[in-house]
């Protein structure tokens, strides 16, 4: 099984599993370079592996802009190992048909092992058009708007047209290709462009392994020629139509029922396009001819035709030009008429980012005051900002990358309509530049905790004051008058403006990214784990991270990393540490540790060994520190209750009970109720099984009752719980994040209800964590997006489990933010991204302050509040942690204005 950590090539690792295509699983990766990149692995079980694989290697080099290319593949034997590559020479002169063709022989370089994996590398992408539609049927009811809807079938088809263009020299000759599996799943928004996905996939593997009885380039959006294996130059126009008026009305044009039932509709012409007007009808039927020579000449020449309907219906404004049919064909280059992206940057899958950096629901058509023009780049005014000399400034802004970022990304706008009339680009710097210290301060700063100067009995004012002085002043002032704190910070920030930016105490840690990080309050320790087999532990205090005298501690007896960043979990009590490796799992206990950190292997409390099969993820119970789950491989769950070690030997484990699920887990989680089990399955459904079911069941022999909370078809990436509530008569419940970007809470129970839905996040939603709040802070639930958002989602307490204040949602760059916390009263908020940078938000803040700190690293991994001992701790990609002082980064937080702007977004009102 395929699984986090995994190196299947050098550079290349596993990160997070995204869900499973046509062709086999696909996966995050990170690769060279600290990129990330999204890699499909498609089982070559009953093909023609060599010659897939050649194929492909064509297929690769096709570029244009409105088609994402192939960027890596390889071959990977039976037992997951590399197969090295042979000469592209090899292949040199053969035709995509040659390699495939089941009746002819294909030249190749003898390989001693045999291919059983084919491994395809391509950049992460934003939304599918799929995903567009979800969202507008969502927000209205109805399906994509016309125009915006229209400026993505004229990009479609021009990459279609260039495709299926016969210019494609593939060894014997040029060639024509169709694409046979155009759907809305493989078309993605790259800033304002749609571009084609899975080009060479759908053509190349079709012919060799799937056939139409398993669904073969998408049924419901099949020509008829192609559901007979014989594609025709229009096929693909078929499928575009097909895929217009899906996108456009939220239905398919046929009547649900059975496989054979839905090709037979393709067949014999059954379409039913009632739901436009007949202007668009009469276009939509000439493109889905059954005889494909009766369609239009060019995909370009369907799109126009669809323009013209539009136009007479009032659905398109007079002013809309026509596109010459010949535009959509372009350069072999891809260099187009309306080109927006560059050719040479163009990527490949229904996964990845935009180019730069922002989504269509904040560019373009789906925002209509920013959207002056067709293809203009939305520019926003931020509000006014005071500089240090207290002048007031106003700045228009484009979504452009985060200024920190060395990794910059830039769109090329085009078009012959468009007139650009005018965009100001104003950078943020992360920090203020750092003047020469005075050295009679005598300052040493570790991550911001520096030695105290307090004035001595008062005589010196605070005018005189030094910027240490008023430094340490404002630290010893914080947890009685924040307020003063804050104003005694801006004094010495104005004096020595270096203090608002604070270097981070660095410690190695691990040998790879830090996915996990557990503080344990009452033994005062701290448990990290990377991709490796240590868990480390290390021993916290208001001064152990700046004094780097007490080293960690490796917990004795892992052989093999963990699966999965949830294959690590803590009592309720916080005195153990349980984690499972391979097929064993392991108990320490952290008060042991505490007291014999030179001799850890007193610390194993219990060792469960020889499972059935690999451990996934663990979860103690919230409520009995005796009792630990376990999922396995294979989607079985295994129970255990581990007593108190009484001797020197180690617990014996009573197996409570162990059954199986209908798919595999990644994610165990009790609810802290106790009263639920919750797992996340491998393609993103939640399920949940009520605890006093799983041990009704064991005791009945049979296996407990499963309740889905999320409705399935749409793959749920992370879980929150609220925190425990003292009343009894509060329904249990859970907020999932799911690939849409929408953030949902449920009530758990044998009928799951709906209770609040928004989407604040245009890609995956990342990461999550809700916390209670304090007298006049409200409780919160904070979520992390693909798209560089953070969300806080403010709650109150009400009848039901929670409904919902005031939400908003934070712009923090163009870089996924993979992590988030939420210090224990609500107050303070922590993101990390993929940039490698740490913000930290106060909630009660007035002003549009926050604390943007600099780690040094390429990218935060994991992130820690410790308000108990005053750090804020970031688990980042290469293995270290990195420390800041925490009250110094809350007086940031609430005097330093921040570069980053707030959209207010609402929940969904028909739902709470």
């Amino acid at each position: 099984m395929l699984q986090r950590g995994y190196e299947f090539a050098s550079g290349y690792r596993l990160e997070e599993f995204l869900g499973r295509g046509q062709f086999g699983e696909v996966w995050r990766a990170s690769a060279p370079g600290g990129t990330q990149t999204a890699v499909k692995f498609i089982d070559l079980s009953g093909g023609q592996g060599q010659k897939e694989y050649d194929a492909i290697k064509r297929i690769k080099l096709i570029r244009h802009a409105n088609l994402m290319p192939i960027t890596a593949i390889w071959l990977l034997d039976g037992e997951g190992n590399l197969i090295e590559d042979t000469p592209d020479q090899a292949v040199a002169t053969m035709d995509v048909s040659e390699l495939v063709s089941p009746d002819r022989a294909s030249f190749a370089m003898p390989r001693t092992r045999e291919p059983a994996t084919l491994v395809v590398a391509m950049l992460l992408a934003g939304k599918s058009l799929l995903d567009r539609m979800a969202e507008c049927l969502r927000e209205n009811g109805k399906g994509i708007p016309a125009r915006e809807l229209l400026s993505y079938m004229e990009d479609s088809a021009k990459g279609l047209d260039f495709l299926n263009d016969t210019r494609h020299d593939l060894g014997s000759g040029e060639v024509a290709i169709q694409h046979c599996d155009v759907k809305p799943a493989n078309i993605v928004i790259l800033g304002n462009s749609a571009v084609i996905c899975d080009f060479g996939l759908a053509r190349i593997l079709t012919r060799t392994q799937i056939t139409a009885t398993s669904a073969s380039g998408t049924p419901a959006y099949m020509a008829p020629e192609a559901i007979e294996g014989k594609p025709s130059q229009s096929s693909d126009q078929y499928s575009l139509a097909i895929s217009y008026y899906h996108l456009r009305t939220g239905t398919l044009p046929m009547k649900e029922g059975s496989l054979f039932q839905v090709l037979n509709a393709h067949r014999q012409g059954d379409l039913n396009f009632d739901l436009v007007a007949a202007p668009e009808q009469h276009v939509l039927r000439r493109a889905t001819e059954i005889d494909w020579n009766k369609r239009y000449e060019s995909n370009i020449d369907f799109v126009d035709e669809l323009r013209d309907a539009l136009r007479s219906e009032g659905a398109m404004p007079s002013s809309s030009l026509r596109t010459p049919s010949n535009h959509g064909l372009g350069s072999p280059s891809g260099e187009t008429q309306n080109d927006r992206i560059a050719a040479t940057q163009a990527v490949d899958s229904p996964i990845a980012e935009t180019m730069d950096g922002t989504s269509v629901t904040e560019t373009g058509f789906a925002d209509d005051e920013a959207a002056t023009s067709e293809g203009l780049q939305s520019t926003r005014v931020l509000p006014p900002q005071t500089t240090d000399d207290g002048e007031s400034t106003t700045a228009a802004t484009t979504s452009s990358p985060t200024p920190g970022n060395p990794l910059k990304r830039y769109s090329i706008i085009g078009g012959v309509t468009v007139v650009i009339l005018g965009v100001v680009l104003l950078t943020f710097p992360r920090g203020t530049p750092t003047p020469e210290v005075n050295g009679s301060d005598n300052v040493v700063d570790n991550g911001g905790k520096t030695q105290q100067v307090v004035p001595d009995n008062g005589n010196t004012s605070i005018e005189n004051a030094s910027p240490q002085e008023l430094m340490d002043l404002a630290t010893a002032t914080f947890t009685s008058d924040s307020a003063k704190a804050a104003e005694l910070f801006r004094q010495a920030v104005q004096k020595r403006p270096n203090l608002a930016s604070p270097e981070p105490i660095i410690h190695p840690s691990h040998n790879d990214g830090v996915e996990t990080l557990l503080l344990s309050s009452p033994t005062r320790q701290l448990i990290s784990w990377g991709y490796d087999t240590n868990l480390k532990v290390w021993p916290v205090s208001s001064t152990s991270w700046a004094e780097k005298s007490a080293p960690p501690i490796a917990l004795p007896g892992l052989d093999v990393s963990l699966a999965y960043r949830d294959g690590i979990s803590l009592t309720p009590d916080e005195q153990r540490v349980v984690a499972g490796s391979g097929t064993d799992a392991k108990v320490w206990s952290l008060e042991t540790l505490r007291r014999n950190p030179d001799d850890p292997a007193k610390s194993l409390v219990a060792d469960i060994n020889s499972l059935d099969d690999e451990v996934m993820a663990v979860a103690c119970h919230p409520k009995d520190s005796t009792v630990v789950a376990l999922a396995l491989g294979g989607g079985k769950i295994a129970v255990y209750r581990i007593q108190t070690k009484s001797s020197e030997t180690l617990a014996e484990p009573t197996k409570l009970t162990q059954f199986e699920s209908a798919e595999s887990i990644i994610r165990l989680a009790f609810h802290p109720s106790g009263e639920w089990l919750v797992t996340i399955t491998i393609d993103g459904n939640v399920v949940a099984y009520g605890w006093d079911e799983v041990l009704t069941a064991a005791e009945q022999n049979r296996a407990p009752t499963a309740v889905s909370i999320n409705p399935k078809g749409t793959p749920v990436r992370t879980i929150a719980f609220p925190p425990q509530d003292s009343r009894s008569d509060i329904t249990p419940s859970i907020a999932t994040g799911d690939e849409t970007g929408t953030v949902t809470q449920w009530s758990i129970a044998e009928e799951p209800r709906l209770i609040s839905r928004k989407q604040p996040h245009t890609g995956p939603v990342m990461a999550m964590s809700i916390s209670a709040g304090t007298g006049d802070i409200p409780s919160v639930l904070v979520s992390g997006g693909d798209d560089g958002t953070l969300n806080l989602w403010s709650l109150e307490e009400g009848d039901s489990p929670s409904t919902t204040s005031y939400d908003q949602t934070h712009s923090l760059g163009h870089q996924p933010v993979p992590c988030v916390d939420v210090s224990d009263d609500g107050r303070w908020v922590a993101a990390g991204t993929y940039d490698g940078t740490v913000w930290l938000l106060d909630r009660t803040a007035q002003d549009k302050t926050a604390a943007v700190l600099e780690s040094g690293a390429d990218r935060i991994e994991r992130l820690c509040i410790d308000s108990e001992n005053g750090w804020l701790i970031a688990g980042c990609d290469d293995g270290s942690l990195r420390v800041w002082d925490l009250v110094r980064c809350q007086l940031i937080a609430m005097t330093q204005l921040r570069p980053s702007k707030v959209i207010q977004s609402k929940p969904d009102p028909s739902v709470i």
